[in-house]
This record gives structure tokens, C-alpha cells and sequence, in this order.
């Protein structure tokens, strides 16, 4: 983003038959919904639903060259906890190289539930106990 590139005498004509000039082509990388862009490393935030975090799972991670890349979430992964995938950003102007992927895990909440789901967790929180939760257990009452 930013980058000019010059193409030398395809510009306007030169006056009174003079040569032509350079053409100067400013490169603007639009925003993209699911990835931010730092030098050559990509960025993302990924939602995954707070059961498969709970639980572990395997995603599916859309890199910027089209394909995907597998990506296993162990068990008991703390929110907000980034995964660096080597090699996934975008490529190093002139080299054969890419910068890497950094994918931050965000925890997904359904948006409901029903009565016996509801049961269902309540036992397990029951289950798991305040003690388990080293942060939060300060300010449980």
C-alpha cells in the first residue's frame, strides 16, 4: 500500500513536441472484512464457537494465496491466544519468500439457548468450579 510504480515515457506528451513524460501509479490496497495487513504478515481474527475452544478442534484458516490452511486449537485455548502459520502472508518483493499468518482466536457466544441447554451448562459450571478460573475468580462473589 503506497508503493509507486513508474513507467518511463508513458506519460502526457512534452509541450511544443517535447518527449513524454513518466506515468506515476500510486498503489491503494483496499481494507479487506477478514484480514489487516502489516508489512508482508497478515492478520486475522478467527471466531470459533466457546465449545470447540473448550473442547479443541481443528479449523479451516483462508489464506490471502487461496488456499487453506488446518489449523488445531487445543483443548482449554484461552481466548484472544494467537497462532503464527509461517510463510502464509503475502510475498517479499523480490525474493521467493512470504511473510507469515498471525490468527487470533476469538470465542463465539450462541446468540441462544434452550431451557435444557441451559441446565446443561449450569451443571457444568458447577461441575468445573470457580477455582478453576485463575482470573476471574477475584471478582466472583
Amino acid at each position: 500500500n503506497g508503493q509507486t510504480i513508474t513507467l518511463r515515457g508513458y506519460g502526457e506528451a512534452g509541450r511544443n513536441g517535447g518527449r513524454q513524460g513518466d506515468l506515476f501509479i500510486v498503489v491503494s490496497v483496499r481494507p479487506h472484512k477478514f484480514y489487516a495487513r502489516q508489512g508482508n504478515n497478515i492478520y486475522m481474527d478467527m471466531y470459533v464457537p466457546f465449545t470447540d475452544i473448550l473442547l479443541g478442534t481443528k479449523v479451516s484458516v483462508p489464506c490471502v494465496d487461496g488456499t487453506s490452511y488446518s489449523l488445531n486449537i487445543p483443548e482449554l485455548t484461552q481466548p484472544d491466544t494467537v497462532f503464527q502459520i509461517k510463510g502464509k502472508g503475502t510475498k517479499i518483493l523480490n525474493r521467493t519468500t512470504s511473510g507469515d499468518m498471525f490468527v487470533k482466536i476469538k470465542a463465539e457466544m450462541p446468540k441462544s439457548i434452550s431451557r435444557k441447554d441451559k441446565q446443561i451448562i449450569s451443571e457444568l459450571q458447577t461441575n468445573i468450579g470457580i477455582n478453576s478460573y485463575t482470573k476471574s475468580k477475584e471478582f466472583k462473589k
